[in-house]
C-alpha cells in the first residue's frame, strides 16, 4: 500500500512538473491537444472534474488493483 502511495505521489509530481513547464505549452500550441492519465486517487479529484476542466483533449483512465506481490 505504501509503495502504491509513493508511486502515486511521484506520478502526480511528474505530471504536474511536466504540465507546468514552458515546453508543454509549446507542445499544446503546436498540436492543440493535451492528454492526461487519470486514476482514482483521493487527491486527484473525480473523473468528471478532470473532463469538465476543458483542458484535456483526451483523458486516459488507469486502474491498478494489485501492485507487486499483492
Amino acid at each position: 500500500m505504501t509503495t502504491l502511495l509513493v508511486l502515486g505521489a511521484v506520478f502526480i509530481f511528474a505530471t504536474t512538473t511536466f504540465l507546468a513547464s514552458p515546453a508543454s505549452d509549446d507542445l499544446v500550441n503546436q498540436t492543440g491537444q493535451l492528454t492526461v492519465f487519470w486514476g482514482q486517487h483521493k487527491d486527484e479529484g473525480s473523473l468528471r472534474e478532470a473532463c469538465d476542466t476543458g483542458v484535456y483533449t483526451m483523458v486516459i483512465m488507469s486502474f491498478l488493483d494489485v501492485y507487486g506481490s499483492g
